[in-house]
């Protein structure tokens, strides 16, 4: 309950952009699923929370960053877990997790940044298994500087000094990784039809995936 508090919090200070109201909301649906001993799956929690979201903020429905917040983490959620499962015992856990989650959030997306922008850019790829954990780190920074804003303690200072190095580290990567060109996409259809049939795909290696792997568990 202290920490759906001190989102709430955070929500109101930073201001209500659609993904940072998406993030809440999934987390209060968390701690609720919790307290009242729900089995709250994250891809139910996702839907609850878009659901919920365009009820009472029915007019970021439209804006792109509320389409894309959902879809990259619908990407995650779904693809990021297959790509996880394909990776174990293949890539170094140190990379797979990232990996995962960039190629999930990236695919997810492709078309709809095609159709709007008429160029995908695979280094994101990239610049999300690099910058991830930083943002991760800036969030964690923020949410005790703004427990010690509550606090008689001299310590606003510190905390402001160090996530402006934080902030911009991350403005310095993301600033130099797009300077890498694109794909230039005339339509968007032909990516749409690509992300849906390389979905399948990656759902079909990992059921095959994993009934090898149960094969070769039965021989142990």
């Amino acid at each position: 309950m202290v920490g759906g508090i001190f989102i709430i919090l955070y929500v109101f200070a930073a201001g209500s952009q659609p993904s940072l109201v998406r993030a809440a909301i999934m987390y209060l649906l968390g701690v609720f699923s919790l307290w009242a001993s729900l089995k709250g799956k994250t891809l139910s929690l996702l839907s609850m929370a878009f659901i919920l979201q365009l009820l009472f903020q029915g007019e970021s429905g439209i804006s792109l960053s509320f389409i894309l917040s959902y879809l990259a983490l619908f990407g995650i959620i779904t693809l990021g877990n297959s790509f996880s499962s394909l990776f174990r015992g293949r890539v170094p856990p140190i990379l797979s997790g990232g990996l995962s989650i960039s190629l999930g959030a990236f695919i997810m997306t492709a078309p709809v940044v095609a159709f709007y922008f008429g160029t995908i850019r695979p280094i994101g790829i990239i610049t999300g298994i690099i910058v991830s954990p930083l943002c991760s780190l800036f969030m964690i920074f923020a949410l005790a500087a703004l427990l010690v804003s509550f606090l008689p303690l001299p310590l606003w200072d510190f905390f402001d000094l160090l996530l402006g190095w934080i902030y911009r580290l991350i403005e310095f990567l993301v600033s130099s990784l797009a300077l890498v060109p694109g794909i230039s996409i005339s339509r968007a259809a032909p990516v749409l039809i690509f992300t849906i049939l390389f979905w399948l795909l990656i759902i079909f290696l990992q059921i095959m995936d994993e009934e090898h792997r149960s094969r070769l568990a039965s021989f142990d």
